[in-house]
């Protein structure tokens, strides 16, 4: 498996040939930073599914025990409105945990209450879906973003508060016919996962060159990241980062949209 020197350098590589396409995605597939998702516009019918390496020190699930690879996709069902499918799978030497079976499954809510205008910034809401019985990566987010455009040069902010509290379903796996049964309202830094994914104020900053090449930097609750992003023929992104810039983490997407005509 290359090291992670050599993945930072094929992505600058990448950088050199990059043209303009769709944003680089958070850890659970949504517009944004590393972690920190933001408030950006996606249109009506965009559409995009991706690939996330989440390395061992910094995994929600196991942390320090197993890295994490998140598959994902993602539709504008409307004009503000997103639908997200996440499978969270548990790894170890370039295998996945057997036991887990497919992984976490999970659907997440993105709507963006107010769009972006030359005077006021984006605001967007985010939820996990409450149906869920076991997951690690759980998002209850309000986020704001606005973007500053100086010739080919953008700088995106964004600022938001996560909910330490977030719905779940208590019940056990054997008994889960009903996706309404045993809601209950559960603190984060109390379950069985502890890892406080995007509790309190967080923020972060982007800063692109001709809508393509990224510079990242984010506070994301509880550490500092980094990291560089570029989009290639138009609908392929790839992105690295350093998370509290001693891990590693990367990943893939492609989007499209499904209501432009070839």
């Amino acid at each position: 498996m290359p090291s992670p020197l050599k993945k930072l350098f094929l992505t600058l590589f990448l950088l050199t040939f990059t043209l303009y396409g769709y944003a680089q995605r958070n850890l659970s597939g949504k517009k944004g930073l590393i972690y920190v998702p933001s408030a950006e516009e996606s249109q009506d019918g965009e559409w995009s599914v991706g690939y996330i390496y989440n390395p061992i020190d910094y995994s929600l699930r196991g942390n320090g025990v197993w890295a994490e690879q998140i598959l994902f996709t993602n539709i504008n069902l409307l004009p503000r409105f997103q639908v997200s499918f996440l499978l969270l799978q548990q790894r170890r030497d370039g295998k996945r945990k057997e036991r887990d079976g497919i992984g976490d499954r999970q659907l997440d809510l993105r709507y963006q209450i107010i769009r972006e205008t030359k005077k006021k910034p984006a605001l967007a809401l985010l939820m996990s879906s409450p149906f869920t019985i076991d997951a690690a990566l759980q998002t209850h987010v309000l986020v704001a973003s606005k973007t500053f455009k100086k010739n080919h040069f953008n700088i995106t902010p964004s600022l938001g508060f996560g909910s330490p509290y977030y719905f779940y379903r208590a019940e056990d796996n054997l008994n889960n016919g009903n996706i309404f049964s045993e809601l209950t309202l559960q603190k984060k830094s109390e379950d069985n996962f502890n890892n406080k994914y995007l509790v309190g104020l967080f923020g972060g900053l982007k800063c692109s060159l001709y809508e393509n090449y990224h510079l990242l930097a984010e506070w994301d609750g509880q550490k500092v990241n980094a990291g560089i992003s570029a989009t290639f023929f138009k609908k392929l992104n790839a992105q690295v980062s350093l998370l509290n810039f001693d891990q590693v983490s990367f990943g893939f997407s492609y989007a499209t949209n499904l209501k432009t005509r070839p």
